[in-house]
């Protein structure tokens, strides 16, 4: 695509394959059954979700990820295009696949994956080129997703992109997740040298414990700050968000309601939530502006399969966010 995008992201991409219904929980009725359930297939992964939701809001993305050269990642990179995302810095590496998680929400689950598959190819570049710095140069946001989960990715050149996009006057936002194999906290060590250059910093309250290696979520979010980003968010599921600034402000931000017979999941409302607050972020809103915002777009998420399908335009954001939070 043609168009300089407004903010990139850096991150692993992969396919969800998502079945909603209702299956018996016998064993024997099991080994019978075969019902019908609403079965959707996703461009998701860490990077996926916030991509598409930034796009349905009007943001115009780009992302610098791999992806394999199975026909499911054909799917995936038709889709994003058709989203809109500027695909030009993703590398096809030839002879793999990528990754697949299979969620069977049949039996009252409304998040965890059944089975799946690894990528066999690396998450994203293990080098980034030239044309990769140029882009992310003629951005406003740089968003690195789900860095931790690959420790053999850890090193100075992700950094080193970061620094780059700070110097250019870059906003750069990240949200590491958490390591996909064992490693003991703290996960800081993951970090080093990377979070220097990070503006906003976005994880769950677990993820946030771990990495820092403090239970008291206030005095996680000081240690996180201490380590350089201006802005900390921990993510609470139904209990909310706390938003931390670098001058002292501390927002506690109540969740958008959603009914629980309402709920179809809760697949990437995480992501939903970064795509919100980022949005905020390019717009200059305040602080608690931006929670609310992110707030109900991580709840518009969860009435529809995946991080993405229910979440609409800006406009209808806008309205649900203000019917709730008022402003």
């Amino acid at each position: 695509m043609s168009h300089q995008p407004e903010l990139v992201i850096v991150g692993p991409l992969n396919i969800d394959i998502i079945a909603v219904g209702q299956a018996p929980l016998e064993p024997e009725a099991l080994q019978q059954w075969m019902g019908l359930s609403k079965v959707s297939v996703n461009a998701a992964g860490s990077a996926g979700y916030v991509l598409m939701d930034l796009q349905r809001l009007g943001v115009r993305c780009g992302v610098i990820s791999t992806v394999g050269s199975d026909p499911l990642s054909a799917f995936l990179m038709r889709a994003l295009h058709d989203a809109g995302v500027d695909t030009a810095r993703v590398r096809v590496q030839p002879g793999t696949t990528s990754a697949i998680a299979i969620y069977m929400l049949l039996f009252g689950s409304k998040k965890r994956p059944l089975t799946g598959q690894v990528a066999t190819h690396a998450p994203w570049p293990a080098v980034f080129s030239d044309a990769d710095f140029a882009c992310v140069a003629g951005a406003r946001l740089l968003h690195v997703a789900g860095y931790l989960h690959y420790p053999d990715m850890w090193g100075a050149y992700m950094a080193e992109l970061c620094q780059h996009a700070r110097t250019r006057g870059l906003i750069v936002s990240l949200d590491p997740q958490f390591p996909l194999v064992p490693v003991d906290p703290p996960w800081m060590v993951g970090l080093e040298g990377l979070i220097a250059h990070v503006d906003v910093f976005l994880s769950d309250e677990d993820e946030a414990r771990s990495i820092v290696g403090i239970d008291d979520l206030d005095r996680a979010a000081a240690a996180l700050l201490a380590a350089g980003p201006h802005t900390v968010v921990i993510k609470r599921g139904a209990q909310g968000s706390l938003i931390y600034h670098a001058g002292g402000e501390r927002i506690a931000q109540p969740p958008y309601p959603v009914p629980e017979a309402e709920v179809s999941d809760s697949i990437g409302a995480g992501d939903a939530f970064d795509a919100g607050f980022l949005y905020g972020v390019l717009e200059g809103w305040p602080l608690a502006r931006c929670g609310q915002f992110a707030s109900t777009v991580a709840a518009m998420s969860l009435r529809g399969p995946g991080g993405t399908e229910a979440v609409p335009d800006r406009a209808a954001v806008e309205r649900a966010c203000a019917a709730c939070f008022g402003g």
